[in-house]
């Protein structure tokens, strides 16, 4: 599987087009690359293609995709070259949004073949999915026959996946993560596994042909393809600029199982210029497969696949990094032989390709080692060796062989799970070993586990409060009690009852409550608390449960774990099954309240930002502040919306996830943000109009945003000459202008709906041109303005408009040189509806224009 661990600082890519010529390799997008904070040049790395040959090098390499220093590259050769001009050809790259950014472009070409290669650069910044697709802009193709109108888009030429963790490193989770796409990687592969192999469902041809030899491969006609679909092909011949190489054509057949059962694939070559008569014959490659599993296992003949299940649940054993179980096997003819010890590696695995039809024999054996068993295993009868003996399974229940049609056979090894519990390491598990593990897990101070891994009886390396239940339950053996602690309260005088309940769900842990009483019905509440305040409650009544556990005169067990009541009917009190009950009581009183109430904002957002949390486990707390009680932990990726601020606090913001109301610190604990917003500044154009040619100096100041893209490139500023016509000539390359434009990423403008207007997405147009004449556009500017805007907006049921002022200007802040005489800025923001709402109309003021005139023009989407 492809993986790298981020390295590289994040990078932006400026691009110039470089001029071309016939005779040498050429790039048409040359790039150089500046650190973010800095602007000090940083080249990419050196496995980065920057020409022809070292494009075809990486192809040949790595295939289509590298992934290196928190990069991806991706390699596409174009062969449609042939007769078409520079800007007729070259694919594009469409990535999901908001993950991350396009570093580089590169087309290269070469004056001896008509092939050139499209080399994209990507770098992810988020955590999560990421789907990178090379099309092709020069073709459009309808998306499929249930679309309507005019939505045409570039076809896909390739699709790749990979996914980022916490720590942003990258794993490609496509295919090709492991089936080879280059030269190097069909070598490795076909020398591992041969020219016919299988990978959990998918079945692979390596074929090899060299076309000056008349070599030609073709799939047989009697393939059936009823549990086997063809999927897709992977060309791995080696990439060279001379079109006239006669090297091998290597190319990667692959089909995937799609039902149980039996299939008989087969490709032929036929050589019909081979000099030797011998080679000239056919030569056939045959898959004799069996599918599994609902279609999720292949088997070769002669493969012997293994497993190890529970066996009392039949789940599959998971095994950790240091563990490798041994199979060993004999086989004889009529003597004693040793044969070889097989190696697990996975579970399940295949463990051999040639030793299973051997379990057919009367003249074979195996069986596990005990060695490399699983930790806490052991075989089901300590005192024989269990195992596959010429025929004959011993013990009986030890395992299962399965021998399929094709020569395959399946063995499933049951192992027992022992767990002792005897922490204390005196030889028993008692009462004395629970009481440890629950001083242990309360930090009392001086407990020593002597055994600890006696404890794990979740098995998974760790000691928690499910380990202490799961104990108590073996314990007491015939009693299945769930995790979970439930508290009566009832009333008698007022006929009212508190039903409280703290389980746990997964790792989720809840404290629910129920008030009931004879006049209103039930109201439930449910909030999430934290593992600290499950494990107390949990263990707030053990000792006298221990107490009790043996007392045959005591309180009944029932299914919940155990059941405090307490009544006061008549002004006394029931025995208890605890003499503990008010303390535990108290204890969910006080989480009752602590859940239920959450600090108000100063300012509530009615359509606020929203935003994407970067962070996993991301904390919302009842109030603006960590000493707070935590009531969610939000997952990396999820989509919210800011519900109001606090006004002398701009870290925390207030929110809703889930239907729970509370805070998030947007910052975390390296003072980097820990989310993302998703509003964006979109296409804000300047238009410069001096008296006379003057020299201009234009500076951007954004204090709520990221500058993402700009027009001409904007370094340190827009130096040009502007016309009074508004003609611009940028300085720094001698390109042409009508205007200056910028757009940014992660708006965190907190922007002003208390007035606008509510309009009918049918009646957008004229709203424009109403108001944007009103306001001071000219007609050029007023066009270009809503032939931007028009089609995102005027197919929405609804728009609230809003155009924004100083809460615009002061977080993009303009600082021309030589100041202007007159400036208008006009900024829209709109909130798609599906109803119309009701707002105070705003009122525009009318611009007067004089002297050096600046007019600029954007807006920004908010979504509801």
């Amino acid at each position: 599987m492809k993986f790298s661990r981020l390295t590289a600082a994040i990078l932006t890519v400026t691009t110039a087009i470089a001029p071309i010529s016939l005779n040498r390799p050429v790039l048409l997008n040359a790039s150089t690359v500046f650190a973010k904070e800095t602007d000090a040049v940083a080249a990419l790395p050196d496995w980065i293609p920057d020409d022809f040959d070292s494009a075809v090098e990486f192809r040949n390499t790595y295939g289509a995709t590298h992934i290196d220093n928190g990069l991806i590259c991706i390699v596409c050769p174009d062969r449609a070259r042939k007769g078409a001009s520079e800007d007729t050809y070259g694919f594009e790259l469409r990535a999901t949004e908001g993950m991350g950014q396009e570093l580089k472009h590169g087309i290269y070409t070469y004056e001896y073949t008509e092939t050139c290669f499209d080399v994209f650069v990507y770098q992810p910044l988020k955590q999560g999915d990421i789907v990178l697709t090379v099309a092709d802009p020069h073709v459009q193709v309808k998306p499929s026959e249930k679309e309507t109108g005019d939505n045409w888009e570039p076809p896909a030429i390739a699709e790749y996946t990979f996914t980022l963790d916490k720590s942003l490193n990258i794993t490609e989770t496509d295919i090709f993560s492991w089936l080879p796409d280059s030269k190097t990687e069909y070598n490795e592969y076909t020398k591992l596994n041969g020219e016919v192999s299988v990978k959990d469902n998918y079945l692979v041809f390596c074929t090899m042909a060299v076309a000056q030899l008349g070599d030609k491969w073709e799939p047989a006609s009697t393939n059936k393809y009823e549990n086997i679909k063809n999927l897709l092909s992977s060309d791995c011949t080696m990439q060279v600029p001379d079109l006239y190489d006669d090297g091998s054509v290597d190319k990667i057949y692959v089909y995937q199982a799609v039902k149980d059962g039996y299939e008989k694939i087969s490709w032929t070559r036929t050589s019909s210029a081979r000099p030797n008569p011998e080679e000239q014959t056919t030569y056939t490659l045959t898959a004799d497969c069996v599918v599994l599993d609902d279609a999720q296992t292949i088997l070769l003949p002669g493969q012997m696949r293994a497993t190890l299940v529970d066996f009392d649940s039949g789940e599959q054993i998971i095994l950790s990094e240091e563990q490798t179980p041994y199979i060993w096997t004999n086989i004889s003819n009529g003597e004693s032989s040793t044969g070889p010890i097989l190696v697990m590696e996975t579970n399940p695995a295949i463990v051999s390709d040639a030793l299973g039809g051997f379990s057919d024999s009367k003249n074979f054996s195996f069986g596990l080692e005990e060695r490399g068993l699983p930790d806490g295993y052991s075989f089901i009868d300590d005192e024989k060796r269990p195992g596959y003996y010429s025929g004959t399974i011993l013990p009986e229940n030890c395992m299962t062989v399965t021998r399929y049609d094709n020569g395959s056979a399946d063995i499933i090894f049951k192992l027992k799970f022992n767990p002792t519990g005897d922490i204390n390491n005196d030889g028993e598990f008692n009462v004395a070993d629970v009481v440890l593990l629950q001083k242990w897990l309360l930090a009392v101070p001086d407990t020593h586990l002597a055994n600890w891994e006696t404890a794990d009886f979740c098995r998974d390396n760790n000691l928690d409060i499910f380990d202490l239940v799961l104990m108590r339950k073996a314990l007491l053996k015939s009693i299945n009690l769930p995790v979970e602690v439930s508290v009566r309260e009832s009333g008698g005088v007022v006929g009212a009852m508190i039903i409280y309940k703290v389980y746990c769900e997964g790792e989720k842990y809840f404290l629910s409550y129920q008030d009931l009483t004879y006049d209103q019905n039930p109201k439930h509440m449910v909030y999430k608390i934290s593992e600290q305040e499950y494990r107390e409650i949990m263990a707030m009544d053990y000792d006298s449960m221990i107490r009790n556990m043996n007392n045959h005169d005591g309180p009944e067990w029932s299914e919940i774990e155990f059941v405090l009541e307490v009544s006061y009917s008549d002004g006394s009190q029931k025995k208890a099954v605890s003499d503990r009950t008010p303390s535990v009581i108290t204890k969910l009183r006080n989480l009752k309240e602590k859940y239920s109430n959450y600090v108000e904002p100063d300012e509530h957002f009615e359509y606020g930002i929203s935003f994407y949390v970067q962070e996993d486990g991301l904390k919302l707390y009842l109030g603006p502040d960590e000493s707070y009680s935590t009531v969610a932990s939000i997952p990396a990726n999820t989509r919210l919306f800011e519900k109001g601020i606090k006004k002398d606090n701009n870290e925390w913001l207030f929110t809703e996830y889930n239907g729970q109301y509370g805070w998030i610190n947007t910052i975390g604990a390296d003072g980097k943000p820990v989310i993302f917003f998703d509003g964006a500044a979109k296409k804000p154009v300047i238009y410069l109009y001096p008296e006379e040619e003057t020299d201009v100096h234009v500076e951007l100041e954004l204090t709520e945003a990221d500058l993402s893209t700009t027009y001409p490139r904007y370094n340190n500023g827009w130096d040009v000459t502007a016309s009074p016509d508004g003609s611009l000539l940028n300085k720094a390359d001698g390109t042409h202008h009508k205007y200056l434009f910028w757009d940014a990423v992660n708006c965190r403008t907190r922007f002003d709906f208390s007035e606008g207007f509510c309009v009918a997405g049918s009646d957008t147009e004229s709203f424009l041109k109403e108001k944007l004449t009103y306001m001071g556009l000219t007609e050029d500017e007023m066009n270009e303005f809503i032939v931007y805007w028009l089609p995102l907006m005027e197919h929405n049921k609804y728009n609230l408009i809003s155009f924004q002022g100083d809460i615009y200007t002061d977080s993009a802040k303009l600082n021309i040189t030589p100041t202007p005489d007159s400036m208008l800025r006009i900024f829209m923001t709109y909130v798609p509806l599906e109803d119309a709402v009701d707002i105070e109309p705003q009122r525009l003021s009318t611009f007067e224009r004089k002297g050096f005139t600046v007019v600029e023009w954007g807006g920004s989407e908010i979504k509801s």
